[in-house]
């Protein structure tokens, strides 16, 4: 996979790579953590490459998140999994998955790269999803005094109006921003 990670993903299918990287449904959670982290630390240095084998990893983790929650979380917490891609892939899986533990999805949230991938951004993308567990998440938030986050995360919804308004296919739902704001404001 390091000598060439690119040339690999030109010859095997995405299924195929996954499977030989231990990422299968059915292999011990550590093996699926270093297959893991090897495909998302040999990536090819081309994001269009790079999209089918992260959305094979993205299903087979929604997938195992059904049968084993707490396992799965700790996937997303031991590796550079991005959770900002995993959310915008399984939306509804990754509610579920993230829902099952807020304290393991609040460090996961703080542990999230902060110029990448930061916390309120993640938030954000769950509003989209699921309203409830996003504000449920900002109130974790709050309770342990990640503030900035918290802000933040009410920021990301200010010009979703008028993004939307001049490009209607941005997956931007101002039904489920209503249905977050005063979910928010009670936490």
């Amino acid at each position: 996979m390091k000598p060439v990670p690119a040339q690999l993903r030109f010859t095997l299918r995405a299924d195929d790579l996954l499977e030989n990287l231990d990422i299968t449904g059915d292999a011990r959670i550590s093996d699926i953590k270093r297959g893991v982290a090897l495909l998302l630390e040999e990536p090819s240095g081309n994001f269009i490459i790079d999209e089918p084998f992260l959305t094979a990893m993205y299903q087979i983790i929604a997938t195992r998140g059904e049968d084993n929650p707490s396992e799965t979380l700790t996937v997303l917490r031991d590796t550079p999994f991005p959770l900002e891609g995993f959310i915008l892939h399984e939306p509804l899986a990754a509610a579920k998955l993230l829902a099952s533990d807020i304290s393991a999805t609040v460090e996961l949230l703080r542990q999230s790269d902060p110029v990448v991938s930061p916390p309120a951004r993640n938030v954000y993308r769950m509003v989209q999803e699921d309203a409830e567990l996003a504000a449920r998440l900002v109130g974790a938030l709050n309770d342990i005094g990640e503030i900035d986050s918290v802000v933040e995360s009410i920021a990301y919804l200010a010009y979703d109006k008028a993004r939307w308004e001049r490009v209607p296919s941005l997956p931007i739902s101002l039904e489920q921003n209503g249905k977050y704001l005063p979910l928010w404001l009670s936490y």
